[in-house]
This record gives C-alpha cells, structure tokens and sequence, in this order.
C-alpha cells in the first residue's frame, strides 16, 4: 500500500470513527452499533476492528453506548412517571412495587 493512500485511509478512519460515535449516542440509536454502522454505511466489521486497533475509539465507544443507556433509561423514567401521573394503574403498581417493595410486593 503506498504512503498516500494509507494517509487517505487514516483520514477516512478518523471521519468514520467520529460520525460512528456520533451516532451511537443518539436517543434513536441507544447504543446499538448495527443501526449506528447502517446509519453511516459502514461495515460493522469495520467498527470492530477499529475498535480492536484504537484503545481511545474504544473507550469513547464504551461511553457513548453507557451514555446511551442512561438517556434511555430516562426517558423512560418520565415516561413512567407521566403515566403514574395520568392514573395509569399498571405504571402504579409497578412504581409502587419498586419503590415500596417491604410493602407492596408480597
């Protein structure tokens, strides 16, 4: 491979492992790397061995998907607490159960 074309290949990388990262911590993407690598049109083959080659890329990986995760978790937090404030029963119950559970989960 000539040294011209590794530099665009590095460059392309570099590109691709910030668009893949950014896409990975978006609400519609939570963290799941096959719909981020669609999303980009990259290989997800080519994500993993990015991220077998690049300590950094896969740190950031690690916390974009943990940071994924938890916007998801709350967004479904509000989602529970807006049907336990609509008299949602089941989102009651459920709420009830593991906020209170010496009490209400027997």
């Amino acid at each position: 491979m000539s040294v011209n074309r590794d530099k665009c290949d590095t460059k392309l990388s570099k590109k691709g492992k910030k668009l893949f990262l950014t896409e990975l911590i978006k609400p519609e993407v939570a963290g799941r790397v096959n719909l981020a690598c669609k999303r980009i049109a990259v290989p997800r083959q080519t994500v993993y061995r990015w991220r077998d080659t690049d300590t950094a890329f896969a740190e950031n990986w690690d916390a974009a998907v943990w940071s994924a995760r938890q916007n998801l978790a709350d967004m479904a937090e509000m989602a529970l607490y807006r049907s336990v404030l609509a008299n949602n029963v089941k989102a009651c119950i459920f709420t009830l159960k593991h906020l209170r559970p010496e009490i209400y989960s027997r």
